[in-house]
């Protein structure tokens, strides 16, 4: 028996829901369209927890990554998570590694708990960053464009040569 699988029985008792781990000593569900993976590391007495945030927009996407980054700061608002980015599949995540020592069932459902509550946290941040990029984006492009020929001769240089 894997090392995960009474944690993941615990889990399923609890929620009622009929969940099973993979060949690969993990599980993964997804939680309103957003995966939760538990995987048991290799030689180690640990889980690694990893639970999706979001997706940056493209709009102002550094500034984005770096205002929800300095979350991982000291582990600000992360309830002892970090934050991490993969860029393959464009997707911010919240990332635990928790040590299997003497951890109780109950112990382990606490830990799912407390990191999906933080994942919607911190989804909820990722959400309005987006929203601010986005707002900020449609500001810049809705700047009128002057046409006036007046002010092309108002002996200020031209913004643009006109051929």
């Amino acid at each position: 028996m894997s090392k995960l699988h009474p944690y993941i029985a615990a889990l399923a008792e609890k929620t009622g829901l009929p969940l099973t781990l993979s060949s690969e000593e993990s599980f993964m569900a997804s939680l309103d369209g957003k995966r939760l993976l538990i995987k048991t590391l290799d030689n180690s007495d640990a889980l690694l927890f990893y639970m999706e945030v979001g997706r940056p927009t493209l709009f102002f996407r550094g500034e984005v990554l770096t205002s929800l980054m300095g979350g991982n700061l000291f582990l600000a608002d992360t309830r002892g998570a970090t934050l991490s980015y993969d860029a393959l599949n464009e997707m911010v995540g919240l990332n635990l590694l928790l040590p299997l020592h003497q951890l109780e069932s109950d112990a382990f459902i606490n830990v799912v708990d407390n990191l999906l509550s933080a994942a919607e946290d911190w989804s909820r941040k990722l959400d309005t960053l987006n929203a601010e990029a986005e707002e900020r984006t449609r500001q810049a492009v809705s700047v009128p464009v002057s046409g006036n020929e007046d002010e092309q001769t108002s002996g200020a240089p031209p913004d643009m040569l006109r051929v």
